[in-house]
């Protein structure tokens, strides 16, 4: 098995308690077969809660077992510390495959295994943009099960991940161009509009499109719906969001261009192996509309601060992903397929 990871990977360090916000909130955990086995066979008073806890219902895949929240919005696990009581309890091989690879993400395809970080965990995003450099990837070789795929099959996996390599080599070969962001000039933004796949010409037609997709996804974070109503006002004036994005940009400088590129290179290196399984390539869509979306959430910030930081950059991107990214229809939706 071919494993590929970004240089940022191994630099991963949960920070528990000390995390300013939890993945134990606002998510309910999903219980695979193996921990809810555990669960039931384990002694003992505190398994006898944690059986208590479990919820099941019919789904269109199947069957589920989940965590429900508590009434505020918690995992009935989550201790007044911050800490997990699993963990306290039971130890973490107890955890479920959610909570214990989380933040870590893996996609397999025959012999290739892609591992990455969501920016969707505080301390990812702020490891992520402590730098503004290229992105490095490292490939290594393990003796793990794999998929057997057809001659065709090969060569077609193949395809797709060296497009999307050359496309990350030519990203990471120039400056970020702010015009993928930041669509001010006519021209400009009709070039993103058809990257997007829409017909809309004006930088201003092309926010509208961006906020009634951002509406149309399920909120997950609390003060999310309030982020958007803000971005509408925004965008609403389009002389004012021009002033301000050229301000930002030459308040945000050089380090801003190279945490978005890197960012760019997040999202196209990350979904472009969606192709293989969808079967259609949505990669550059969700792309395009994830730096703008960014992008117009670091306008708030920068007009309310009067200044930009890396932990700005960093709070910012890990919001917009706890929205979309760990949700399948928000994921649809910002891909331009629902």
């Amino acid at each position: 098995m071919k494993i590929e990871r970004p240089d940022y990977y191994s630099k991963f360090t949960c920070t528990a308690d000390k995390c300013g916000d939890t993945c134990c909130r606002g998510w309910e955990v999903d219980i695979d077969d193996d921990a809810n086995e555990y669960y039931q066979l384990a002694p003992g008073e505190f398994a006898k809660e944690v059986r208590a806890s479990i919820r099941e219902e019919e789904t269109e895949d199947g069957h589920a077992r989940f965590f429900p929240l508590t009434a505020d919005g918690n995992c009935p696990f989550l201790d007044r510390t911050g800490l997990c009581r699993i963990i306290l309890q039971m130890g973490e091989g107890a955890l479920c495959t959610t909570c214990r690879e989380y933040p870590r993400y893996y996609i397999e395809a025959g012999d290739y295994s892609q591992q990455d970080l969501s920016l969707s965990c505080p301390a990812v995003a702020e490891i992520f943009f402590a730098e503004d450099g290229p992105i490095s990837y490292t490939l290594t070789e393990d003796e793990g099960a794999e998929d057997t795929l057809s001659e065709d099959e090969k060569q077609r996996l193949q395809m797709i991940l060296a497009a999307r390599d050359q496309k990350v080599k030519d990203i990471q070969s120039k400056p970020f161009a702010w015009e993928l962001a930041a669509p001010r000039r006519r021209a400009a933004a009709g070039a993103f509009a058809a990257a997007l796949g829409t017909d809309s010409g004006a930088a201003g037609e092309v926010d509208v499109a961006l906020l009634s997709a951002l509406q149309r996804c399920e909120p997950i974070g609390a003060g999310w719906s309030e982020q958007l109503s803000m971005l509408q006002q925004l965008i609403q004036d389009e002389s004012h969001l021009d002033t301000l994005t050229g301000e930002f940009i030459a308040c945000a400088g050089e380090k801003a261009q190279g945490w978005f590129r890197r960012l760019q290179v997040y999202f196209f290196w990350r979904y472009s192996i969606d192709e293989w399984f969808e079967e259609r390539e949505t990669a550059e869509v969700l792309c395009r509309r994830s730096l703008r979306a960014v992008f117009l959430l670091c306008l708030l910030r920068f007009e309310t601060k009067g200044q930009f930081d890396a932990k700005d950059m960093a709070d910012i991107a890990h919001s917009y992903s706890r929205e979309i990214e760990h949700d399948e229809k928000n994921l649809e939706i910002m891909k331009g397929a629902s």
